[in-house]
């Protein structure tokens, strides 16, 4: 209701200075911000190196490598709960979309009860990638060359595995479940193939153009919005690429952070966040993917997270030999 009132008073007016002045209103009222939320700093042993958001937002579970995994209320931003990963590196945390399971993939599979953290279930596979569908199975990438991708569905209290037609090292999947986009250091498959994750037949594949170097563009992260348009991916030479998911056509390429980018889609996939070695997280709009608003961010982003609901994204960043968490919320007036 503002904004048109604005401009309505914007045709009746004549004065240059009243003009600019309402126009510089408008702008604001019509273009996201960035605000900080939440800092904290971790220089001591333990210093987190992935994130998870709970499907919710309500927790927040952060991991050191290998020391173990610390659970946020992200209300007070007190952590909570510990859970011990013992010597193990951990290697992938994830929320189950479903909220039923927090998953901590290290030599096994672990899934966690996320109201007591009880360990539910523990899956002998030494993993090294995992997600979860939207149907709460487990795509499992197995480091054990003989079982490579597996299959996890639980039915009856019981979880049964399944070999994949096909092996993948990393992958990421559509908040719907329907695709995985992967890459593969084993088979060499440069740029980045999507796949049906049910039946594993290519659906497309991206690759590097004529005067890039293949070797450095390997795509790295893979990103889906969850309205299910929009892929986001980028390469080892910190290129970023945008994909329409209905006729999978590239629409943009683009170094938007230096030679280093991490990248989200946020909750109501209206904007692409990405951050980087630049020291700046910036808000892309998607359909049009111009730079909308951005913040100053210290040292180099390692990791950037954002919730399935809720407007804030967790951006991971080294700076002065420590890590520090900042949360941002992208919001319009």
């Amino acid at each position: 209701m503002i904004v048109p009132a604005l401009r309505r008073e914007l045709d009746r007016t004549a004065n240059k200075e009243a003009r600019v002045r309402i126009e510089s209103v408008i702008d604001w009222l019509t273009t996201p911000h960035f605000e900080l939320v939440k800092q904290m700093d971790f220089d001591g042993e333990w210093s987190p190196k992935m994130a998870a958001w709970s499907p919710d937002g309500r927790r927040l579970a952060l991991a050191d490598q290998g020391a173990g995994v610390r659970i946020y209320d992200t209300a007070n931003w007190k952590a909570v709960a510990w859970i011990d990963t013992g010597c193990w590196s951990v290697r992938h945390l994830e929320y189950s979309p479903s909220g039923s399971f927090l998953a901590v993939a290290q030599e096994t599979l672990d899934l966690h009860k996320p109201d007591t953290l009880e360990r539910a279930f523990s899956i002998d596979v030494s993993t090294f990638d995992m997600r979860f569908t939207a149907d709460d199975r487990i795509l499992v990438s197995s480091s054990t060359v003989e079982e490579g991708l597996l299959v996890l569905s639980r039915k009856d209290g019981v979880w049964a595995r399944e070999k994949a037609p096909r092996r993948l090292d990393h992958f990421f999947v559509s908040p719907d479940g329907k695709w995985a986009a992967a890459y593969s250091w084993t088979d060499r498959v440069d740029g980045l193939d999507v796949l049906d994750s049910r039946t594993f037949e290519k659906a497309a594949s991206f690759k590097p153009g004529p005067c890039d170097d293949p070797v450095r563009w390997f795509a790295e992260y893979a990103a889906f919005s969850p309205n299910g348009a929009w892929l986001a991916f980028r390469g080892f030479n910190g290129e970023l690429a945008a994909v329409r998911i209905r006729d999978w056509e590239p629409l943009q390429r683009w170094r938007p952070n230096g030679t280093h980018v991490e990248c989200a889609f946020t909750h109501d996939s209206k904007h692409l966040v990405t951050a980087g070695d630049d020291g700046i997280v910036r808000a892309w709009r998607c359909e049009t993917w111009r730079e909308v608003s951005n913040a100053p961010l210290e040292g180099r982003a390692t990791l950037l997270v954002a919730p399935r609901s809720g407007d804030r994204v967790l951006v991971l960043h080294v700076m002065k030999g420590r890590t520090r968490l900042s949360v941002y919320r992208l919001f319009q007036p």
